[in-house]
């Protein structure tokens, strides 16, 4: 009875009888060196190999790379997950089909070596609207672990952005969305998180929640929408203005570029209503000068001179300049911004909102605020 050969035997022969297969079954395959990729669909994800791809967990492969030797591995993950991925697609469970409502989804991210920084792309987060005073109390996105305190939002924001600043020996972030079943509403989002290293050209200074690095842009509160919030509470009309904020918007300044200026949106009256009765005025009045509130602030003789104060929801220019001249206050409140340009740098605009629409006399309520969509441009140094 003639004996089996022996395995390395057989591991010798294999390659001779099947020269076109790898592992005794011919050459092995290539490696793929990890780099980031994105798909037809403009998906982000990693080159690796199929195989490396199928033991990521949430990995799929989405089309070829390296030369077809790869596939670009996305990686989406629903509640109750971890992922170290560079970029990570967050949806709710059943995605793109909508979402009910119900406890809290979670997802938890792990940084890899050298990062410092998350960046949260809104590709589509529509949640439950916030209530009358702006407070997102039935439905709301948090992140916890970041640097400083980050906002707590709701309602409608596809297409905006966030970054999260990651303190020194903190290896994890989470982010949650909390959703209230008893609030009948069709839900979706689909939130890609980017890991940023220091040396990453899309790296924002530290405290910038919101980045742009464009010569000129669209930014948007969170929420803001055209449409008013059908909420009734201690004002007649709810706001689309989200309650308790405080953040900034940076934008980096271009090479050759010495100022930046920030205006209204043309075909947009509402594209600035930050506080006062918005509902209680027309579209000839929305964006008019005569709605602007713009003064120093609380408690300086320029506040008492203008007889209100911008003390409750605005937004901040530093060093404001309007039709040529210093204007006389940094906080612009109100129905309507008067075209506002700053040479500080870097470029910035902040946002601070209170946790109440009743208004303190000579003040009046805060009635369906929609918030801001503001452009912004870079302005050319002069040449002398």
């Amino acid at each position: 009875m003639s004996q089996l050969p022996h395995s390395s035997t057989v591991a010798r022969r294999l390659p001779a009888v099947f020269p076109l297969l790898g592992f005794g079954f011919g050459p092995p395959p290539r490696a793929v060196a990890p780099s980031p990729c994105t798909t037809q669909n403009n998906l982000s994800g990693t080159c690796s190999s199929r195989r490396n791809c199928a033991g990521v967990t949430g990995g799929v492969p989405a089309g070829d790379c390296a030369r077809g030797l790869g596939v670009c591995c996305v990686v989406v993950l629903a509640c109750g997950t971890t992922s170290n991925a560079n970029f990570t697609y967050f949806t709710n469970p059943g995605y793109p089909a909508t979402y009910p409502g119900g406890g809290r989804c979670t997802i938890t991210v792990t940084k890899s070596a050298g990062v410092d920084q998350l960046r949260l792309d809104f590709l589509d987060l529509t949640l439950a609207q916030p209530d009358a005073n702006g407070l997102c109390r039935n439905d709301f996105l948090t992140v916890s672990a970041g640097s400083f305190p980050l906002p707590r939002i709701c309602g409608s924001n596809t297409g905006g952005h966030m970054y999260v600043d990651i303190p020194n020996g903190t290896n994890s972030i989470v982010i949650s969305v909390d959703t209230d079943v008893g609030v009948r509403f069709t839900r979706t989002w689909n939130i890609r998180i980017t890991q940023i290293e220091a040396t990453n050209p899309s790296h924002a200074p530290p405290g910038c929640l919101q980045y742009y690095q464009d010569t000129a842009n669209t930014i948007s509160s969170f929420n803001y929408g055209t449409t008013a919030n059908p909420a009734v509470g201690a004002t007649p009309m709810g706001t689309r203005e989200i309650a308790n904020l405080d953040y900034s918007v940076c934008v980096r300044p271009a090479a050759g570029y010495c100022s930046i200026e920030w205006s209204q949106l043309a075909d947009d009256p509402y594209s600035f209503t930050i506080s006062s009765d918005t509902d209680g005025l027309d579209n000839t009045v929305l964006g008019a000068c005569a709605a602007c509130v713009s003064c120093a602030r609380a408690g300086t003789v320029d506040a008492a001179l203008t007889g209100a104060a911008c003390d409750g929801d605005f937004i901040v220019i530093p060093d404001p300049i309007q039709n040529m001249l210093l204007a006389p206050s940094d906080r612009f409140c109100g129905n309507a911004l008067v075209t506002t340009s700053s040479v500080s740098k870097p470029f910035w605009l902040a946002v601070h909102t209170n946790n109440t629409e009743v208004g303190t006399p000579p003040q009046t309520p805060d009635i369906a605020n929609r918030g801001f969509r503001l452009n912004y441009r870079q302005l050319p140094c002069p040449i002398f």
